[in-house]
């Protein structure tokens, strides 16, 4: 006899999901609040283009959905939504951060078992390379999934 199993789960009750999902919609809201000028701060500490706000408040509102769209399965629409508004997001704030107009500052944390032993800034021309790697590296995966999206969609209509 085969039991039926239900599908995956996030390891969350459906109330953490909608805690997680409310906390991250509200810091979402409050970062785009910013982005759009409703919530005032001193310009000097905000060194990002109102654009990257908003990409970063996207990124944190669909971020809280994630534990939800985990009992959905990876095929669902509501899966692949939220996951393309994460991933193309991360995309576009490394890639502004690697190759964006305007300085940059830096810094670099050496850690022993989790606890900060020094810190230190670094300088732009490393930071950059090291985002401009790790902002390659996810436009490969950006264009991976799009192109077996695309396979998946065309083989669908068949």
């Amino acid at each position: 006899m085969i039991l039926a199993t239900p599908g995956p789960r996030s390891g969350l009750s459906r109330r953490a999901e909608w805690l997680c999902a409310s906390v991250f919609l509200l810091a979402g809201l409050a970062i785009f609040a910013v982005a759009c000028g409703w919530i005032a701060v001193d310009p000097a500490r905000v060194s990002a283009p109102r654009w990257v706000l908003a990409i970063t408040a996207a990124m944190f509102c669909a971020g809280g959905f994630v534990p939800m769209t985990i009992r959905l399965g990876a095929d669902a629409w509501q899966t692949r939504l939220v996951g393309a508004v994460v991933l193309l997001a991360l995309a576009a704030i490394f890639n502004w951060i690697a190759f964006g107009p305007g300085p940059r500052q830096f810094t670099s944390t050496f850690s022993l078992g989790g606890s900060p032993i020094d810190r230190a800034a670094a300088g732009e021309r490393t930071g950059r390379i090291i985002f401009g790697v790790a902002a390659a590296l996810i436009d490969v995966y950006v264009v991976a999934v799009a192109v077996r999206w695309a396979r998946d969609n065309s083989r669908k209509a068949e």
